[in-house]
């Protein structure tokens, strides 16, 4: 039954989410940069910059300092009558914790 529940979402267009575990540094003059992610994210990104990168800031750390994170991307087709075959994401900070060194 998963199967055919699988098969119905990927002919609806449907994805799940993926989560990358991330290194991130935020500067004491508020910018925020991914360092690493596992799998890669730079074919994801648009550069290294979160400010660009992130949909939803509302979880991004505003302390300066080294974060471990877990980033959630979500890609999924917009439906636009324009333009049917358009994806947009979301791209968010699920969780973090500092990193001291």
């Amino acid at each position: 039954m998963s199967e055919l529940k699988e098969l119905i979402k990927e002919l609806k267009g449907e994805n799940d989410p993926s989560f990358y575990d991330c290194i991130i540094a935020v500067t004491k003059y508020n910018g925020s940069y991914l360092v690493k992610s596992e799998p890669n994210l730079d074919d994801a990104f648009d550069g290294c910059d979160l400010d660009d990168n992130l949909t939803d800031k509302s979880n991004l750390p505003k302390e300066a300092g080294i974060y471990k994170c877990k980033i959630r991307y979500h890609a999924y087709k917009s439906h636009h009558p324009l333009d049917p075959v358009e994806w947009d994401v979301n791209v968010s900070i699920v969780s973090y914790e500092m990193v001291s060194i």
